[in-house]
């Protein structure tokens, strides 16, 4: 081994001046034995003394495949051309060679496709009309049409976002099994229009603005003394009820020649109080699809006030009618029964001395006062005369209900110039069953910090859904 580096490094500050402040190594050295000389020629080092190999910029060239074979084609009729070969320049020929060409198992079937699909564009834009002319090679003419494109099953099976939230409404589905239906139909083929989610979610709270919650104790004219242990209780309530009227009157298609009625009903069960609003029609019902819901059903029906463990008094029922709805200011009839009717009406129950909320006949008279009746309703009225005859000969109670049908009935019909079918309260009973299902998704304990907030969102749910 060579030891002349070493002694080198070690008496390198006395060369200092001679090696221009060089560090010694085994690379710049000033040794010339055998050792030195193989080490500064290493292959692929630039080390002094040794020039590396130059490459020309640029990738290097590829050697051509022996199955590739460069000839020369004729630009007029694409035939080969070389020594030794025919050559019979025509247009049937090109037109033979182009068609080959397309056809070769090298080519690609989209360029093919493509090409063709680029001629015919410009071969419609250019005749300006659908029909075209294209020859053959004998040239004959055959004339073609371009039709509007095919569309596809996913096309034709393509679900608007309507009629997800309808599919959502009338099978009372929550918004993730809703969402979870239109996954399932994405990854089944079928297509849903664009921008579904977001407008499900709009629609399921379109009528959010319309309400309100508040204590009842917190209520204008309400003496907390008098509402007991109910003045904690809150209650929804629409803020502006000829507002909803009107904004449900637009989003619904239909003639209004005739205008509309409001029917009002209000009920308990289910644990809550609630005042419903239904708005009819006044013209003939249309010819109803299987998809579509009646105007006098609960898939039309409104909560406009929500009350949890209220009792039907009279006391609490005056303060939501008419302190937070204010509903004197509007035309209606109330659909209910003959309890609430007392109720609103501010009198006894059906048990007292004067039960008649239309008359004030006392209870020992129903019997035997007379009602007003006018001419119209001949049919209807010799139903009632009959029913009334088999209630009399059974020696049923003389009732309020047995007073009412036969005195008050054929009077609010010819009023009203409708039959008792309009006014009935089964869509009132019905919201209860209805509405519980909406209500479960936002179960909570009456003790928790979002129990208000969670029964206002669900009756905003469901009157969104009743559009």
């Amino acid at each position: 081994m060579c030891t002349v580096p070493s002694e080198t490094w070690a008496r390198q500050h006395l060369y200092k001046y001679k090696y221009d402040y060089k560090q010694v190594t085994r690379c710049v050295s000033i040794c010339h034995c055998e050792v030195c000389s193989a080490s500064k020629f290493v292959k692929g080092r630039n080390l002094p003394g040794v020039t590396p190999k130059k490459f020309k910029p640029g990738r290097p060239k590829k050697v051509l495949s022996d199955t590739i074979k460069v000839v020369r084609i004729c630009k007029v009729c694409l035939t080969e051309i070389g020594r030794g070969r025919k050559h019979g320049c025509n247009s049937s020929r090109r037109t033979e060679n182009l068609s080959i060409m397309l056809k070769e198992k090298n080519s690609s079937q989209k360029l093919a496709e493509a090409a063709v699909s680029e001629f015919l564009a410009e071969k419609v834009s250019s005749s300006g009309s659908n029909n075209i002319r294209l020859s053959n090679r004998r040239g004959k003419q055959s004339v073609y049409h371009k039709t509007s494109p095919v569309t596809t099953s996913n096309d034709q099976n393509k679900i608007s976002s309507k009629n997800m939230f309808k599919l959502k409404i009338s099978n009372s589905l929550s918004m993730r099994k809703t969402l979870g239906i239109m996954k399932g139909l994405k990854h089944s083929g079928i297509k849903v229009e664009a921008g579904t989610k977001v407008k499900l979610w709009k629609m399921n709270s379109e009528l959010c603005n319309f309400f309100s919650i508040i204590e009842l104790g917190d209520v204008s004219g309400a003496e907390t003394t008098n509402l007991g242990q109910y003045a904690f209780t809150p209650v929804i309530y629409c803020n502006n009820v000829a507002g909803l009227i009107e904004h449900v009157k637009k989003s619904r298609e239909g003639n209004e020649e005739h205008g509309h009625y409001i029917k009002l009903g209000i009920d308990g069960g289910g644990g809550f109080l609630k005042v419903t609003l239904s708005i009819l029609s006044r013209d003939p019902p249309p010819a109803r699809s299987s998809n579509s819901f009646k105007d006098s059903g609960v898939k039309r029906l409104h909560i406009i006030a929500f009350a949890p463990n209220l009792p039907e008094k009279y006391e609490y029922i005056s303060l939501i009618w008419n302190n937070l709805l204010n509903l004197n200011a509007l035309e209606y009839t109330v659909a209910g029964d003959l309890k609430i009717i007392n109720v609103i009406v501010g009198i006894m129950a059906h048990s007292s001395s004067y039960p008649c909320p239309y008359c004030e006949i006392a209870k020992k008279d129903l019997a035997v006062q007379a009602g007003i009746l006018e001419a119209g309703f001949e049919d209807l009225e010799e139903d009632l005369n009959k029913f009334i005859e088999c209630w009399e000969e059974l020696n049923l109670p003389k009732s309020s209900k047995y007073h009412i049908t036969k005195f008050h009935v054929k009077d609010f019909c010819h009023i009203t110039g409708r039959g008792l079918g309009w006014h009935n309260e089964q869509a009132s009973e019905s919201v209860h069953s209805d509405f519980k299902l909406t209500r479960e998704r936002y179960k909570t304990v009456q003790t928790s910090k979002v129990y208000k907030s969670h029964i206002l969102r669900a009756v905003v749910d469901y009157n969104s859904g009743h559009l």
